[in-house]
């Protein structure tokens, strides 16, 4: 049996775990493999403070997207993970790919703000709502990107909701928010479907953990690709999430996966 294989294409930072620095040891954990394409090279997370920034060029990411056509067949990847990019042209260059292999699952994490704010160049945002909503099979966006992409004020599970439907009419057919305020001592996930809608609430913990919606991006693109249900695989990568934040010792950043979380 072949090992499946996971292509993921984020960010990367030297310090905390965003991004692919967050998604390839958790695809490892699974057994999974990573193709791994760093859109951006940073310090640390943009949404900490500001950070050193090295963008990779659009030429080589067409190159290693290229090469990648020529060497391994379309059903060869099991699934596309997008995150954080670097620039609005390399949204050019992804979505043909991602074209391409329609048969492969599509995750997309949106990943250009937080906390009532954009921390990408909004011209990026406007293009990543517009041409890689319609090609995902799920999206994972926070509370912010939700609003911002539905052009809804989402204040609670019922905004939500309305939002992601909001979404839905764009052309995904699952919408997972992270993050929704439920009450004063609750935080919610709401998953929004075809024809179901699942809330996943847990204990509000400290705010601003790093990585926190990164992780489980991948843990969600793991389950799916192990065989999970979309409903199965979020409510496992929820609680599994929702349990390393609450080991967190620092808002820096998120702890990283252990194999017992998911066994």
């Amino acid at each position: 049996m072949s090992i499946p294989c996971i292509l993921s294409i984020q960010s990367s930072i030297v310090y905390g775990r965003v991004g692919n620095s967050a998604a390839v040891p958790i695809h490892a954990i699974f057994g999974h493999e990573t193709l791994r394409i760093d859109s951006v090279v940073l310090a640390t997370h943009p949404g900490i403070k500001q950070a050193t920034k090295f963008i990779t060029p659009c030429n080589q990411m067409h190159c290693l997207l290229d090469e990648l056509t020529k060497i391994m067949r379309s059903d060869e990847i099991d699934a596309i993970q997008t995150g954080y990019l670097g620039e609005v042209e390399q949204i050019d260059i992804i979505c043909p790919f991602i074209k391409r292999h329609s048969q492969s699952l599509y995750v997309y994490d949106p990943v250009f703000g937080d906390n009532g704010a954009l921390y990408v160049d909004e011209v990026l945002a406007i293009k990543s709502k517009k041409k890689l909503l319609p090609l995902a099979n799920i999206i994972t966006p926070n509370m912010f990107e939700l609003s911002y992409i539905s052009e809804m004020d989402v204040t609670d599970i019922n905004t939500a909701i309305e939002a992601s439907k909001v979404i839905q009419a764009n052309g995904t057919k699952w919408v997972l928010s992270t993050g929704i305020f439920s009450t004063k001592n609750e935080v919610a996930d709401v998953l929004v479907g075809p024809k179901t809608i699942d809330i996943f609430r847990q204990k509000r913990q400290r705010l601003g953990i790093s990585g926190a919606g990164d992780t489980l991006a991948a843990i969600l693109t793991s389950l799916l690709v192990s065989g999970e249900t979309i409903p199965s695989a979020v409510k496992k990568a929820c609680s599994i999430t929702h349990s390393l934040i609450k080991l967190s010792q620092s808002s820096q950043s998120i702890p990283p996966l252990k194999r017992e979380l998911i066994e």
